[in-house]
């Protein structure tokens, strides 16, 4: 499997008139269907995962919940629980963040809320918050492309994964997204 992007993919990454696309996708259904977004608050924003992400934005925050039907990956997933709801609630600029976190059946719920309505926001919101992830070299590979204004972002499901779009009708914006994906891609083959 290649790295591109510091994001694992089997699949292509395309440059557009209109933008930047990339797929990642997997040759198996059943893969396919694993592909989610394993860490939304950090990290490799997608990768295969051998289990499910659903984060549900509720009035007050976020829950996460992380399943598998794979019972190993369900002890892995408890294991880690106090260093993954660590990690995604100590955020500086987040005020009064509060981590409840449970082990269910089949995995792990994380719910994050707060009574202050910016940091509400940023949880809602993760990918506004990648930048200063990019910073330290850390985060999404589209960090910087998921916070410029004007630039459009959309997800396709597709059989065998799934295809990001980052669109804008502004030429200068085009130009930057295309500049930095190609960077970022030429980066990584060297590194490889």
């Amino acid at each position: 499997m290649k790295k591109i992007l510091s994001l694992a993919l089997i699949g292509a990454t395309c440059i557009t008139g209109a933008g930047v696309a990339f797929a990642q996708s997997s040759d198996g259904a059943a893969a396919g269907n694993q592909i989610r977004a394993e860490r939304p608050f950090g990290g490799r924003a997608m990768q295969k995962a051998p289990f499910d992400v659903n984060v549900t934005k509720i009035d007050q925050g976020v829950v996460i919940t992380k399943t598998s039907s794979d019972a190993a990956v369900v002890t892995k997933l408890q294991e880690n629980l106090d260093k993954e709801a660590g990690r995604i609630g100590e955020h500086a600029d987040m005020k009064d963040v509060t981590v409840n976190k449970e082990k269910l059946d089949n995995g792990i719920r994380i719910t994050l809320t707060s009574t202050d309505a910016d940091t509400v926001a940023k949880l809602q919101n993760p990918p506004k918050q990648m930048e200063r992830g990019m910073g330290r070299g850390h985060g999404h590979p589209g960090g910087k492309m998921m916070d410029m204004e004007g630039v459009d972002i959309s997800v396709e499901n597709v059989d065998n994964g799934v295809v990001v779009r980052h669109t804008s009708t502004d030429p200068e914006k085009v130009k930057a997204l295309q500049e930095m994906f190609a960077k970022r891609q030429a980066n990584q083959q060297a590194a490889q």
